[in-house]
């Protein structure tokens, strides 16, 4: 979650990075790319969630599709 955070406090610049980060073939990058991109989205939904609907989304191999 610390990286995140701290990903999230650099604002917009950091959307390029994520979003090739979604897309990469490493799962574990993945899920926390996509997490960390729905916590900037919405700070309030907490980390957990975020990466349980992360895992979701790498395991049915849509992830490449949202956003």
């Amino acid at each position: 979650m610390s990286l995140s955070r701290a990903l999230i406090a650099l604002g917009e610049v950091v959307m390029p990075v994520l979003r090739a980060a979604m897309t990469g073939t490493a799962p574990g990058v993945r899920q926390h790319a996509i997490a960390t991109e729905r916590l900037f989205r919405d700070p309030e939904a907490g980390f957990g969630f975020a990466v349980e609907e992360a895992k979701r989304l790498v395991a049915l191999g849509t992830a490449d599709r949202e956003g």
